[in-house]
């Protein structure tokens, strides 16, 4: 394998190939993924064919994917059940034909449940389906006592305050909310009438029948759970929000009634498949479509219906209710490329240094980062991975939707996160990574590398990440950084936001097991003067690159070059950056 003396840390910055347009990414939503061909990268250079590599926050599995496609054992595991699952979509093979036949036969069961979207043409009054409705919060003026419903043509949100058509007062949408959705326009496109889907009005008839759904006793399937096992709904999660999930008691609240028993009908129906690698990929589709089928789907002015707020739970006013089964459908053609692009890796001949042939096999299962028990000592050739970043996401709120289908739920006391509602601390969290790496330490082979992808803006957080490290048994040979591609809405708006700019622990198990010496501790105030020396140092050697006065990008460089240093260093945060760069009158090398 390559963790020999010789071998030296990646000491460049990894640019992805593709980053957001890949099959990786449009198979699967999950609310954070590293490119898997930023992965590949690592995995190939400190790694040979055959050779062993570990990740024990596999979240959506790019690393069992990306070492799958370089020839490359892998054992990837996560907290999470709903990761998991996702994992071993993006790994397993199998037949598209036996996808294709499964997919017939599932379709068949339920055609009269597809005919629920059936819709009356405007024009011509024939039944032809739907392909998604528009709904509405209602509000209820206390003023005047009118009700009403926003106008998606007018560009209203619906966000922060709406005015009553009728007496023109101001409320706050939350306080004058009813707690009732009603579906106001619906999308067909009738072949009779039209070459064209359009839009129109959903009569009164229609509107009634859905919005008696809503009324129905939809919560009575055993997939609809109280949001994290909260019984009585309220203030269940870091992800709650006051005005905005009031009415949410449950998983079911996340989908009209109608969407709602149509997705437990497709799941029980999948569930019915006999091949397990079929079923597999069948309901690795489904969770796809989990959050496109819910209320969480934003009505935008080009109604693409692909728009939820990625890492929150936020319900919008004005929302789509798409067409489960077309959602569905497009999802499943995305899985058998998949499926056909992992055959194709399973196919190439990849050699070990022995001359045997290395295929890629790997175990993934749910397990917790600091108990690898399965694992013996020294058995590891690399560790890469992604882990949790403090706050940011909170996985096991976010995964509870899916996972209540999958039928095992995240143990959230065990998640390694900061998490104000379980109480659990930055130095809680802290410790528990510092678990984790001692874990990985344990298991990685002497003179074998981890990487560790990692980003914050806290720089406690920071200095808390290297100093577990480092007392784990860890020598810290280098800190580089991945470029993940074009920026998101997210990054461009929102200077705070530098996950696209992410930093790269490459640590190393020393071979001689000598213990870490002591070393130094920088203040925060000593740590902001070097901040600004070596701020100044990448603006003037980086001013040719693109993105080179973007302060996501500044503030990755500064944060890689100050955690390299020898000694313990709090990297200020994006926003502390910024400031102490235009009090030092650099503020025209820095976007705004």
């Amino acid at each position: 394998m390559n963790s020999n003396p010789e071998i030296s840390p990646l000491n460049e910055e990894i640019m992805s190939d593709n980053g957001k347009g890949s099959l990786f990414y449009r198979v699967h939503p999950y609310p954070t993924k590293v490119p898997p061909s930023i992965l590949k990268q690592l995995i190939e250079h400190y790694t040979d064919p055959g050779d062993l590599v570990l990740d024990p926050f596999c979240g959506s599995g790019a690393t069992g994917y990306a070492a799958k496609l370089s020839g490359r054992d892998f054992s990837i595991s996560d907290l999470s059940p709903y990761a998991v699952h996702i994992a071993r979509g993006y790994t397993e093979s199998c037949s598209t034909d036996e996808i294709d036949d499964a997919l017939e036969t599932v379709f068949t069961i339920l055609k009269e449940t597809r005919d629920t979207y059936k819709t009356a043409c405007r024009s011509c009054q024939r039944q032809v389906e739907g392909r998604y409705w528009v709904w509405s919060w209602e509000f209820e003026c206390p003023t005047c006592e009118n009700t009403w419903t926003l106008d998606p043509d007018e560009g209203q949100s619906g966000r922060g305050k709406v005015t009553c058509p009728d007496c023109d007062t101001e409320h706050s949408q939350s306080d004058v909310h009813s707690g009732q959705d009603v579906p106001i326009r619906v999308a067909y496109k009738c072949s009779e009438c039209n070459s064209k889907a359009v839009e129109k009005q959903v009569s009164p008839a229609e509107q009634d029948r859905l919005v008696a759904l809503e009324d129905s006793d939809v919560g009575s399937s055993r997939y609809d759970r109280p949001m994290m096992h909260v019984e009585d709904g309220t203030e269940w999660g870091d992800q709650y929000r006051d005005g905005n999930h009031e009415y949410v008691n449950s998983v079911s609240s996340f989908f009209t009634g109608r969407n709602w028993e149509i997705l437990v009908e497709l799941w029980e129906t999948l569930e019915s498949v006999e091949n397990n690698l079929v079923r597999n990929a069948l309901e690795f589709a489904f969770t796809a479509s989990l959050y496109t089928s819910s209320k969480m789907v934003r009505c935008r002015p080009k109604r693409d219906g692909r728009s939820n707020n990625p890492g929150t739970l936020y319900l919008p006013p004005l929302a789509l209710e798409q067409n489960v089964f077309r959602v569905f459908e497009r999802r499943v053609k995305k899985v058998r490329k998949l499926k056909i692009k992992l055959s194709g890796a399973e196919a190439q001949q990849m050699l070990t240094s022995d001359g045997i042939a290395a295929r890629g096999e790997g175990t993934i299962g749910v397990r917790d980062a600091r108990d690898l028990e399965d694992l013996k000592d020294d058995s590891v050739d690399y560790v890469v991975t992604d882990p949790p970043f403090g706050d940011s996401l909170q996985y096991a709120e976010l995964n509870f939707i899916p996972e209540s289908f999958i039928g095992t739920f995240t143990e959230a006391e065990n998640e390694i996160v900061v998490n104000d509602t379980r109480s659990v601390s930055e130095t809680e969290y802290l410790d528990r990574m510092g678990d984790a790496f001692e874990e990985a330490y344990r298991v990685l082979k002497l003179g074998g590398y981890i990487s560790i992808i990692f980003n914050n803006t806290s720089p406690l957080v920071w200095a808390g990440m290297k100093r577990r490290l480092l007392k784990s048994g860890f020598e810290l040979p280098a800190v580089t950084g991945i470029v993940k591609g074009h920026a998101s809405k997210n990054q461009t708006v929102y200077a705070g936001s530098t996950s696209r700019f992410d930093p790269v622990f490459h640590a190393r198990k020393p071979r001689d097991l000598e213990s870490v010496s002591e070393i130094i501790e920088y203040s925060e105030e000593e740590s902001e003067e070097l901040a600004i020396d070596v701020a100044s140092g990448v603006i003037e050697e980086d001013s040719h690159k693109e993105f080179a006065d973007s302060i996501a990008y500044i503030h990755s460089q500064v944060t890689q070059r100050l955690l390299e240093m020898d000694a313990i260093v709090h990297p200020p945060s994006p926003k502390t950056l910024k400031r102490l760069l235009e009090d030092a009158g650099q503020a025209d090398f820095v976007e705004a």
